[in-house]
């Protein structure tokens, strides 16, 4: 049998800040963008808010009892789901937990993912990849990550982060607690773990 051509990958975006829906759920909610359509600008999109409040201005347009779906318009400026459509890869699934947008499509190959987070890393601080998986995926066919070219410090940040669950959905720990954790400021933190997500990002794409 012929093998499936192209990736599945999620990727998530920690503090979206040019993303209505993020700003409107946010630290605490949960939505889920559900539909967009343009009309050169702006943009309408259908929002489900599962808790938390809608983003300004949208009006409710349908009441599916624990959640509701909201309609709102908005521009494309700095939009994540616009700037990952742009390389060509519709949005297969999108939506908002604790503050962070996790979207899910499909592309080619390694390299064309490798472009869309270059991309999104240009806007947003922390664009990680979550999971990128292939119809037919096969443990000894996967491509190995070399740790040993990260600083002891890259290697901390990343190693801390991971012990207090920085990476868990819902997050147990912010960048705040992490960086406490360091003893170090925020902003290194953070220059140290999108330095080695960077690296480990170049080994596995």
């Amino acid at each position: 049998m012929t093998s499936t051509a192209g990736l599945r990958a999620e990727l998530v975006v920690q503090d979206p800040s040019e993303c209505p829906v993020a700003q409107a759920v946010g630290d605490e909610g949960a939505g889920k963008p559900v539909a967009r359509t343009r009309q050169d600008p702006p943009v309408t999109e259908e929002v489900v808010i599962e808790d938390g409040d809608p983003p300004d201005d949208a009006e409710p347009v349908y009441d599916e009892g624990s959640s509701t779906v909201y309609r709102f318009e908005r521009d494309t400026e700095g939009c994540v789901c616009e700037t990952v459509e742009r390389h060509g890869s519709p949005i297969v699934d999108a939506y908002v937990r604790d503050g962070d947008l996790h979207v899910v499509f499909h592309v080619r190959a390694r390299e064309k993912l490798k472009e869309v987070v270059e991309d999104l890393s240009e806007t947003y601080s922390s664009v990680g990849v979550r999971r990128v998986t292939t119809a037919d995926d096969d443990p000894d066919e996967r491509g190995l990550v070399h740790t040993d070219e990260l600083t002891d410090r890259q290697r901390e940040a990343l190693e801390t982060a991971h012990r207090m669950g920085y990476f868990d959905h819902p997050k147990d720990a912010n960048a705040t607690d992490i960086a406490d954790e360091m003893g170090i400021a925020v902003s290194t933190f953070t220059e140290h773990l999108s330095a080695a997500q960077r690296k480990l990002l170049d080994d596995l794409l």
